[in-house]
């Protein structure tokens, strides 16, 4: 009696262990994931510590960037996941969408640098914003959910050889790279996991006003409805496809009320969107 005790105890837990790993594969029923969203004071930049990859799980802090094509990271300080697979160069549908092979010299091979398909990361805040790595698949871990496959990101490792510039220089202090919500863009966050879960590709950004606040970006779906919103306004559309960029016509600006003089043509109509402050 007390071995078929045992048993059934022993059951009832894997099966409560096992249905909690499903339920956090799954798309939450809210019907969104939020992003907890920071300012820094020091870059003025707005950055997410609520991501992790690999196996084991590397906690990172992420610049978010509303033109960038994808999420990268930086594989250079002792980056290393059991569940890191390059993107093969034969891969047509994923390698064509970054560049071609890229070579490096490590031995043996690791993360960021295998012979494999290239991706080439893009840090606006440093002056040559350039550096190369691998386009690698690994698991992605977000706020209430694992996501269920492998994600596809740019794990890069070189900083520049010929002027020393750190590939996370410029950054949040702390930051392992850049979270990137490009338009156009089958790698960007809120378009592979609207693959994955079959969701609406959209994503929404409620950014804190001060370090001392907390925002969140939302990613499926948003806690508001479209009639919450009393003004609505349409995106303009870059006539470069390749663009990542967005854009809304605007005629004027006026801030407490008063207008805003722009010197020269003044404004034009498409003005880019951007959470990136350059200072």
């Amino acid at each position: 009696m007390a071995s078929l005790l045992h048993h059934f105890l022993l059951l009832s837990i894997l099966i409560i262990f096992s249905s909690s790993s499903l339920c956090a594969s799954q798309f939450p029923k809210s019907g969104y994931i939020a992003l907890p969203t920071k300012l820094d004071p020091e870059t003025h930049q707005y950055y997410t510590s609520s991501i992790a990859m690999g196996t084991p799980k590397h906690n990172m802090n992420l610049v978010i960037s509303l033109d960038l094509d994808a999420l990268w990271y930086d594989c250079n300080s002792h980056y290393y996941s059991s569940s890191y697979i390059p993107v093969s160069c034969d891969d047509s549908t994923n390698c064509a969408q970054t560049s071609s092979c890229f070579n490096c010299n490590d031995s043996p091979p690791k993360p960021g640098c295998t012979n494999n398909c290239g991706y080439y990361a893009n840090n606006p805040f440093v002056d040559t914003p350039f550096f190369s790595g691998d386009l690698g698949q690994d698991l992605l871990y977000l706020p209430q959910v694992k996501i269920p496959q492998r994600f596809l990101s740019g794990c890069v490792v070189s900083d520049s050889p010929v002027i020393n510039i750190p590939l996370v220089g410029g950054l949040v202090k702390g930051s392992k790279g850049m979270l990137g919500f490009g338009r156009n863009s089958q790698l960007a966050l809120p378009i592979q996991v609207s693959s994955i879960y079959i969701v609406i590709p959209k994503f929404a950004m409620c950014l804190p006003s001060s370090e001392k606040s907390i925002g969140n970006v939302f990613i499926g779906g948003t806690p508001y409805g479209l009639n919450s919103v009393p003004n609505r306004v349409p995106f303009a559309i870059s006539t470069d496809t390749n663009s990542h960029e967005y854009f809304i016509n605007v005629n004027s600006i006026k801030i407490d009320g008063e207008l805003v003089n722009v010197s020269g043509k003044g404004f034009n109509g498409n003005t880019k969107i951007s959470v990136g402050l350059r200072r």
